[in-house]
């Protein structure tokens, strides 16, 4: 008979750790946005129609577009909204796709409530085609037939035009009505004269902060190392940018910014994040705290020892693509992008400070899962108030959830990350 080894398995030197309570901050598309999604093309079609010859030009001309925006910035010298086939790049690709991500974002988004005296007000800067005012119209089923008015800003009024014609085009294909919208060209910094008569309930602005930072750097390429290492350029930079933002931050009002899940896009948002709670004012989401933020942090501790090392790490969230349409998921694969997730660095702020100032015993997840020797293969990392946390076993977490934690007493460290690890409030031994 063979002899039964004394020696424990791996399964039972450690128990399974059991999340439970999580949070999403990317929910599963609602019905009524999934819908509005497959008709979109009814409605651009009526707005921008296609014949033939472009529609079959359509995935090269989408293609095109993409590696202009993402990877050739410096030779947009001229606007694409100048461009016939661009603008249908746009309007057929690259709203949609939008549309989606901030759909996704905005459903369980705490936004704050609106005004009960006089007039609400959302002023989206830097609005390009109305994605978000979209977005946020298909998401919220409880502000959809409230008397909300859209002011729109750009320095462009064609794709404003545009953007406000879809959204009227796709409400009235469900049959509703769409949020009336003025449109009033101009720069971001120069927004506070267009206010309107009324209250200021939401105050947003979806990939601006980025294209300052990139825009005055044309002719260069973008490093990551440079935005870190240069915080007093930076902030020359983003110095209009920061400053505008308190004419709009009445009492009640919330400010949200929505910046590509890239490392500029992250790195811009995090800048954002630390200026606005070193004056004051509350980061409600996604950051689980009102400390500083440990990944900036991390990437200024990395500098000290390795300048090569600055900006590897930024704050966005990666989610799937459930919800999109077949429409846009064919689309994307003949233009050769095929999309498996998508991302986004959001930050929602405004004047008034939780009680609380933060989530207690709560962090987020903020990485795909990565192994730790000798604790588990599927670790996550986490944000809460005291800095990086590791959660074990936490596979099935999906980033940006917002996830009840428990702190040791005597917690240990990760040794490469200086990371706390981080339980379960319950423990489940499971055999």
């Amino acid at each position: 008979m063979q002899k039964k080894s004394s020696r424990p398995n791996k399964r039972d030197r450690a128990p399974r750790r059991v999340w439970s309570g999580a949070e999403p901050l990317f929910p599963p598309l609602m019905p009524f946005a999934a819908r509005a999604l497959e008709i979109l093309p009814r409605a651009l079609a009526k707005v921008w129609p296609l014949n033939k010859a472009h529609r079959a030009s359509l995935p090269d001309d989408i293609a095109e577009l993409s590696s202009l925006l993402t990877q050739d910035r410096s030779q947009l010298r001229h606007s694409y909204w100048s461009k016939p086939n661009f603008v249908s790049a746009y309007l057929y690709y690259f709203l949609p796709w939008n549309i989606l991500r901030q759909c996704r974002l905005l459903q369980d988004l705490p936004l704050p409530p609106l005004h009960t005296d006089g007039q609400n007000w959302l002023l989206d800067a830097g609005s390009g085609s109305l994605s978000l005012p979209i977005a946020l119209w298909l998401a919220r089923q409880d502000l959809r037939e409230k008397k909300l008015k859209i002011l729109a800003l750009d320095k462009s009024r064609r794709p404003m035009e545009l953007g406000r014609a879809i959204f009227e085009s796709l409400a009235e294909l469900a049959g509703l009505q769409a949020w009336p919208a003025s449109l009033v060209k101009g720069s971001f910094e120069k927004a506070a004269n267009s206010l309107p008569d009324g209250k200021i309930w939401l105050f947003s602005a979806a990939n601006v902060l980025n294209e300052i930072v990139s825009g005055r750097r044309q002719g260069k390429r973008f490093k990551s190392q440079e935005f870190m290492a240069e915080d007093n350029e930076n902030d020359l930079q983003l110095e209009p940018y920061f400053d505008a933002i308190p004419a709009f931050m009445e009492k009640g009002a919330a400010f949200l910014s929505i910046e590509p899940g890239t490392r500029l896009g992250g790195e811009c948002m995090m800048h954002l994040r630390e200026f606005a709670v070193a004056n004051g004012y509350c980061a409600h989401s996604p950051c689980a705290h009102q400390e500083k933020c440990p990944l900036r942090a991390r990437n200024r501790q990395q500098a000290t020892i390795n300048h090569s090392s600055l900006g590897s790490a930024w704050c966005h969230f990666t989610f799937d693509t459930s919800g999109a349409p077949v429409w846009l998921l064919e689309l994307s694969r003949k233009a050769g992008l095929d999309k498996k997730s998508l991302s986004l660095s959001p930050l929602l702020l405004s004047a008034t400070v939780p009680v609380d100032k933060g989530q207690p015993g709560k962090c987020r997840i903020i990485s795909r899962p990565f192994p730790v020797p000798n604790l588990s293969e599927y670790c996550r990392y986490g944000c809460e108030k005291n800095g990086l946390a590791i959660l074990p076993d936490a596979k099935w977490l999906e980033d940006g959830a917002l996830v009840p934690f428990s702190r040791p007493a005597k917690p240990e460290k990760d040794k490469k990350s200086g990371a706390v690890i981080v339980e379960p409030p319950v423990v489940a031994d499971v055999k």
